[in-house]
Order: C-alpha cells, then sequence, then structure tokens
C-alpha cells in the first residue's frame, strides 16, 4: 500500500468531492456520497421527493436516507492511521519501489502488490534522489528555457505574418484605389467625347439643312 491515495481510500470516498465521506449515505441505487454533496448535487425534488442519483439518475430520496454507519465507521478508521503509515496494514511506509514510485510497508512488499518489484529502503532511494534534484531542476530549467525561446520565436513569426498581411491588405487597398481614379477619370472621358461627338454632329445636321432649305 502506497502513501498515494490506496484502493480502501478510494473505496470511501465521495464521488462528488472526492474526499473521504463526511456523514455518508447510500441511495437506493448502491451509490454512497457525503450527506452534503449528495443535497446540493440533487437540488430542489420532484413533486413525489425523489431526485435523481449523480451516478446513475436512478430515483432517490436523499431526505429520507439514513447514515450509512458501517462506512462512517470505516472512515472514523481510516482517519486514525497515522501519517506515513499504510492504510491497510499501519505498518510503516519504511520501503521504496522504483517500479510504482511509490512508499509501501513491509508487509506490502513482501506478499502484497510489490511483491518483485525493484525495491530500496526508504532512506536510500530518499539519499538517492536528493543526489538526483540537482539534475532534474537543472533538466527542468534548460526545458523551461527552451520552451520560452521557442513561445518567443513563434510570437516573432506571428508579428512578422501580421505584418505581411498588414502590407498586403495595404498594398491592394493602394492598387484598387488607383483602379477606381483611373475608371472615374476613363469615365469622365468618354463622358466628354460624347458630348463633343454629339454636338459636332448637331452642327453637321443643321448646316446640311440648311443647305437643303437655301
Amino acid at each position: 500500500m502506497s502513501a498515494a491515495p490506496s484502493l480502501l481510500h478510494q473505496e470511501l470516498s465521495c464521488p462528488l468531492c472526492l474526499q473521504l465521506f463526511d456523514a455518508p449515505v447510500t441511495a437506493e441505487c448502491g451509490h454512497s456520497f457525503c450527506r452534503a454533496c449528495l443535497s446540493r448535487a440533487a437540488g430542489e425534488p420532484a413533486a413525489d421527493g425523489t431526485a435523481p442519483c449523480p451516478c446513475c439518475q436512478a430515483p432517490t430520496r436523499p431526505q429520507a436516507l439514513s447514515t450509512n454507519l458501517q462506512l462512517a465507521r470505516l472512515v472514523e478508521g481510516l482517519a486514525q492511521v497515522p501519517q506515513g503509515h499504510c492504510e491497510e496494514h499501519l505498518d510503516p511506509l519504511s520501503i521504496y519501489c522504483e517500479q510504482d514510485r511509490a512508499l509501501v510497508c513491509g508487509v506490502c512488499a513482501s506478499l502484497g502488490s510489490h511483491r518483485g518489484h525493484r525495491l530500496l529502503p526508504a532512506a536510500e532511494a530518499h539519499a538517492r534522489l536528493k543526489t538526483q534534484l540537482p539534475q532534474q531542476k537543472l533538466q527542468l530549467q534548460e526545458a523551461c528555457t527552451r520552451k520560452e525561446k521557442s513561445v518567443a520565436v513563434l510570437e516573432h513569426q506571428l508579428t512578422e505574418v501580421e505584418q505581411t498581411v498588414c502590407q498586403f491588405q495595404g498594398a491592394v487597398g493602394e492598387q484598387l484605389g488607383k483602379m477606381r481614379d483611373f475608371l472615374a477619370a476613363l469615365e469622365g472621358s468618354l463622358d466628354s467625347e460624347a458630348e463633343r461627338v454629339q454636338s459636332e454632329a448637331g452642327v453637321a445636321l443643321r448646316r446640311e439643312l440648311g443647305s437643303l432649305n437655301s
């Protein structure tokens, strides 16, 4: 059994708050919760006093549930296990399992789930890990530096892309402006030419009519 939450610890933990049960109640469907957690999750019950179970949605009556005394006693016993001791065997966590990276007691190491794993006395593992700490710290700092440089490069590239887009948009806008000006000038020139041709045609027509009448 390791110092991390054991299977027993998980079994005695509320699925809503993930802490050890506090005034545990068990719904008709078999799921257990802290009384307060279930009340908060259930909210306002239906007209018949039922509310859906937060785990399986089966109907339950939170207000009618009694405290599960068996669960409460198990939680109380687990809470009394001294810190640094196995929750299952109550022995000191004096052995380090390299395979699972966890502290275990002698019973777990010799008979339990860690049997056959690479094991070290906890003190020796602590000393070994302590000597590795500076190198790991340096590696972490180097990784952070590389990450910061990568972020800086990406930010610079993003800025360049944004500037290129702005320049392209500006160039396109400028060209469109020139084209609009050219089209406006061309339209004005065509209008003037049309007026001139129309005027000359009118003069010629009047002359022709005058010569016919004389």
